[in-house]
């Protein structure tokens, strides 16, 4: 509270609760000096208080009269004080008290998969490391593919009382306007086109923005000034909705992903599972190739209606032939060792205009 509130603007408040046990205490943030108006405050909350601000702004659209500063301070836990006898040799030392109940202590939450996620990213956005969701989760390694709408258990940073701030801030900052949409009914959703570029404006704004702990966790816009108004981009979009990739196997253990490998680029994924394990097309499409690759061994290349292409490599038996329409799910191949292969499994490549892509982007 103290790092928080250089001014002072809020002091801690305890309260004893009738609903409560005999010597508890409850612990409040108020605004110094303003009892009543800090009992309002914390009965409202930071909610109500948005509400509050939004509502304003809406009555007096052209008027920059939103408060700045600290706009309310509050636990983000229900906090207990009680009172007790203890021996003198048991009482802790203020410094180490508090240092005690606000170090961050590692924490364990569910968090679902979004689309596009990986685990570095998700790493990276929760404050830790692949090797610890990987562990967490009894994943296969570190490049385990996962999909959007599974759960993972993270170890996140989180410290016993959070302090929750809301403050109004105002500043000037370019933006853009929303594009301007022509559809195309013969495109995919993924095909667009900018037919015309827009230019950027420019605003002064007044945000609340709370944060937790002294991290950002929103940031709403009470009321903004244009300063000079921003010409949307003119972009013709496709309304087909694309096709979907599923993996091509059923089972099987990631032996190796998309990346770096034994000093050169390893262009798809492997599955490592048994000799003759079934091979799916991964979504519809014409078989351009079926037959022995150098390096690939047995092999299978499918173009897609989307321009993508997908391959499968290192067969032990082929089933289609060029020309062949498949459709997603059907089996085109069983697995083997052909090819430059250390083992029996399934390497299986996206293309996009000709170039590898990390399969786990695409597939669902």
């Amino acid at each position: 509270k103290e790092e928080q509130d250089t001014d002072n603007q809020f002091e801690i408040e305890f309260k004893k609760e009738t609903d409560h046990q005999e010597g508890m205490l409850l612990a409040n943030l108020k605004e110094t000096g303003d009892s009543e108006k800090a009992e309002d405050s914390t009965d409202a909350g930071i909610v109500q208080q948005l509400g509050t601000y939004l509502s304003d702004a809406q009555e007096n659209p052209g008027e920059n009269n939103y408060e700045t500063g600290i706009l309310s301070m509050e636990f983000s836990q229900d906090v207990e004080v009680f009172t007790n006898r203890v021996a003198e040799d048991g009482l802790t030392d203020i410094d180490a008290a508090v240092e005690e109940v606000t170090k961050e202590k590692e924490t364990n939450k569910i968090y679902e998969i979004q689309p596009g996620d990986c685990l570095s990213v998700i790493a990276q956005e929760h404050d830790t490391s692949v090797a610890a969701i990987v562990a967490l989760n009894g994943l296969s390694g570190e490049d385990a593919v996962i999909s959007a709408g599974e759960e993972l258990i993270l170890s996140v940073p989180q410290p016993d009382i959070s302090l929750r701030i809301s403050e109004g801030v105002v500043y000037e900052e370019d933006y853009t306007a929303d594009p301007q949409i022509v559809p195309n009914d013969s495109w995919y959703t993924t095909d667009e086109v900018v037919l015309s570029e827009g230019t950027t404006g420019h605003r002064e704004v007044n945000m609340v923005v709370t944060t937790e702990n002294g991290v950002e966790t929103e940031r709403n816009m009470i009321h903004q000034t244009i300063l000079t108004e921003a010409t949307p981009a003119v972009v013709e979009r496709g309304t087909k909705i694309p096709p979907t990739y599923i993996k091509p196997l059923i089972g099987g253990r990631v032996s190796s992903g998309f990346g770096r490998r034994w000093g050169r680029m390893h262009k798809g994924i492997d599955w490592a599972c048994p000799t003759g394990t079934k091979v799916f097309a991964s979504s519809n499409g014409v078989v351009v190739s079926a037959g022995y690759v150098s390096g690939y061994g047995n092999c299978v290349l499918i173009s897609h209606p989307d321009g993508r292409m997908t391959r499968y490599a290192h067969n032990s038996k082929l089933l289609v032939k060029a020309g062949q329409s498949v459709s997603q799910g059907e089996v085109i191949a069983l697995s083997g060792s052909t090819g430059h292969s250390t083992g029996p499994h399934v390497h299986f490549e996206i293309l996009i205009n000709g170039s590898q892509v990390n399969p786990v982007n695409y597939l669902n």
